[in-house]
């Protein structure tokens, strides 16, 4: 590693050009032949125009992480928010599409609830023998922010996570005891409880997460920090809809829509919770459509990334340029043998795509306008757990998904949909202003020990 400001002066270059290892580098990029026609995925035609959707609910979160001073070097910490919005749906589309309404329109048109925490990170810790080292302070702190409830009425993220994780397949659910001198694989705790090592220490249920396997002690934290936001959102989405499940008739599911910014998806350590998320979700669609409505009209709307690109290259015409291709209104279905063709290099197409981290289809889609989007709807049942299937039913209530789209675009933004925009305007942290709050906080905290 370079010292501050030191610049590479290109004295390791020669030696590069002639390492054995580089010049046998067996590599490759993939390339296609210009002059061959490309493949496109499979056309989805949804009905459309079936319901009126009078409510989104779209949920969004941010965090800022900075460094603090609290007597040690390099101490961490970092801001977290996420919004969970409703938009009156059916009111704004009354403005019409080349409308913009002003921010007071859009308050009067939204409710807003909101979640913060402050996450601790390297060098920053508790008041209590339980929290008295960086890591357990951390443990201990995930543990008591999905305490959060969006309601009194409703259960915390806390039961969510702890009902929806029960046991149901009776599968190996053990992981490494987050102790640092314990080498016990451990049973997910259902409660907080002790641990059965030497030291007899506090363990809790949302240690299963794995969160603190990416809490480091001698550098940032953000990964851990990211991987809470990310559970985080997708148990506040599971958590709403159990509430309207249990609290509300199953017509009301009929016309709202619910929109995670992102995908439908749970990444890295506490990847397992995915099974159990997508179980969550199939069964309430499905007690929905056993009483004879629509079912759970559920997206993800990824806004950047591979897909997103693989869309504009699809929609390159040779000699009219950018989004000249493809037709207004096309929904293309990517299987796992298209995505392992021409996405993701990988020969085994019978697994398929993302099945570890991944509770949802995707669907790129150009809406009516031209404009591009990344659609992911819920896998609910056989159809959509196919690799390669592409039947509508894959697909629970696309068409409405695609009507959303369609009429809740914005050329404020390229590609812009206004419930992504408005929730992270309630959910983002201006960096500086983000940062300022931490070191008040920290500052603060100081003088008064």
């Amino acid at each position: 590693m370079p010292y501050e400001n030191e610049r590479a002066t290109g004295d390791s270059l020669w030696r590069l050009e002639d390492n054995e290892s580089v010049r046998n580098f067996r590599g490759a990029i993939r390339t296609r032949d210009p002059q061959q026609p490309h493949e496109f995925p499979p056309v989805v035609c949804p009905p459309r125009r079936q319901r009126t959707i009078r409510r989104i609910v779209a949920i969004d979160g941010s965090t800022v992480t900075k460094t603090v001073q609290n007597g040690f070097p390099k101490a961490e910490a970092a801001l977290f928010n996420a919004a969970v919005i409703v938009i009156k749906t059916d009111e704004l589309s009354k403005f019409g599409s080349d409308y913009i309404p002003s921010p007071s329109q859009l308050r009067d048109l939204e409710k807003v609830n909101t979640m913060s925490a402050v996450l601790p990170g390297p060098n920053v810790v508790g008041k209590t023998p339980e929290e008295d080292t960086p890591k357990k302070f951390f443990r201990s702190t995930i543990r008591q922010e999905l305490n959060f409830k969006l309601d009194p009425g409703h259960e915390s993220l806390l039961e969510t996570f702890l009902d929806i994780t029960r046991d149901r397949s009776g599968r190996d659910n053990k992981f490494q005891c987050p102790m640092e001198y314990c080498e016990r694989r451990i049973s997910r705790p259902r409660a907080d409880t002790i641990c059965c090592c030497d030291d007899r220490e506090q363990l809790y249920p949302t240690d299963s997460l794995r969160t603190h396997e990416r809490f480091y002690d001698n550098s940032s934290s953000e990964q851990a920090f990211t991987a809470f936001r990310m559970v985080t959102e997708h148990l506040l989405m599971v958590n709403i809809l159990r509430y309207f499940h249990r609290n509300h008739p199953p017509r009301w599911f009929d016309e709202i829509a619910f929109v995670m910014d992102g995908p439908l998806a749970i990444f890295g350590m506490p990847a397992w919770l995915k099974e159990h998320i997508q179980t969550e979700v199939a069964d309430i669609h499905n007690d929905l459509v056993r009483q004879g409505h629509a079912g759970l009209l559920l997206m993800g709307m990824e806004k950047t990334g591979e897909f997103l690109d693989h869309l504009e290259e699809l929609d390159w015409h040779q000699s009219q340029g950018p989004r000249q291709r493809l037709q207004n209104s096309t929904a293309l279905a990517p299987t796992t043998e298209y995505i392992y063709r021409h996405i993701r290099p990988n020969p085994d197409t019978q697994k398929a795509y993302g099945e570890a981290v991944y509770y949802g289809r995707k669907i790129l889609y150009k809406n009516q306008t031209g404009q591009h989007a990344v659609v992911m709807t819920p896998i609910v049942n056989l159809a959509g757990r196919e690799p390669n299937g592409t039947e509508l039913t894959a697909f629970p209530r696309l068409g409405e998904a695609l009507d959303i789209v369609d009429d809740l675009y914005t050329h404020l933004y390229k590609d812009g949909f206004i419930p992504l925009i408005r929730a992270n305007a309630h959910a983002a942290i201006p960096l500086r202003r983000g940062q300022r709050i931490l070191a008040n906080l920290f500052d603060d905290t100081n003088r008064r020990m």
